[in-house]
């Protein structure tokens, strides 16, 4: 249930709320669970954003950053919380 409202919310700020709220629910899911839809999210605040920013911004910066997040907090799910 946990799971469903964080990734809900993610997406909801993905859409309306600043990028530094995406970027804390993207946090939260994939230091609690193994997430996939941590990755789609970050893609949709990407293409959500990408017209605000220009041409001249050519990677996909939260797709990036919530891959690298999801892996990076493998480790720390594995030791600390068993799912």
């Amino acid at each position: 249930m946990i799971r469903a409202v964080l990734s809900v919310c993610a997406l909801v700020s993905a859409l309306w709320a600043p990028w530094w709220a995406t970027l804390l629910f993207i946090f939260l899911l994939s230091s609690l669970y193994s997430a996939w839809e941590v990755p789609v999210i970050g893609l949709i605040a990407d293409l959500v954003w990408r017209p605000a920013l220009g041409p001249l911004e050519p990677f996909p910066i939260m797709l990036l950053t919530s891959l690298i997040l999801v892996w990076v907090c493998e480790p720390l799910r594995k030791r600390f919380f068993v799912r």
